[in-house]
């Protein structure tokens, strides 16, 4: 989550902010003081990192979705339905992903608002970014 996009849901979240932090913190604590484990701070993978420089960017509408064959006619692969990852969480995982491209969101980002929306089935990180780089290859999608 890009800092802009913590601030903007802190600022949603106002007054009971502090609370819910403090909260999901002592839970967190309590937690590994259960299991005997040490408390740590997550970090973004290189992947994540990457990955979370590059905004993907809609060309095509989502129109596109409404044309079942557009991906096999564009890419001249029959079979491309079959390949592309995140199907296996539905296909409104891809519609959802679609919503998420905006210019400004990441893929990192995308991948995370998908988590958030479709767990606890798991979305991952390269499923997200095969089905982008398909978009790209066949138009609908620009990422820089």
């Amino acid at each position: 989550m890009s800092e802009k996009e913590a601030d903007s849901l802190r600022g949603l979240l106002g007054g009971i902010e502090p609370a819910f932090h403090t909260s999901i913190e002592n839970y967190y604590a309590f937690l590994c003081d259960s299991l005997s484990v040490g408390k740590s701070k997550p970090s973004p993978t290189a992947e994540e990192i990457k990955l979370d420089k590059l905004i993907p960017e809609r060309l095509v509408g989502l129109e596109y979705s409404a044309d079942f064959d557009y991906l096999e006619r564009t890419l001249g692969d029959p079979d491309i339905q079959k390949k592309i990852s995140i199907n296996q969480a539905g296909f409104t995982a891809r519609w959802e992903a679609l919503n998420f491209i905006d210019g400004k969101r990441s893929i990192t980002a995308i991948r995370d608002a998908l988590s958030a929306e479709f767990s606890p089935v798991p979305i991952t990180l390269e499923m997200v970014e095969q089905y982008l780089r398909i978009l790209e290859k066949a138009g609908v999608v620009s990422i820089k």
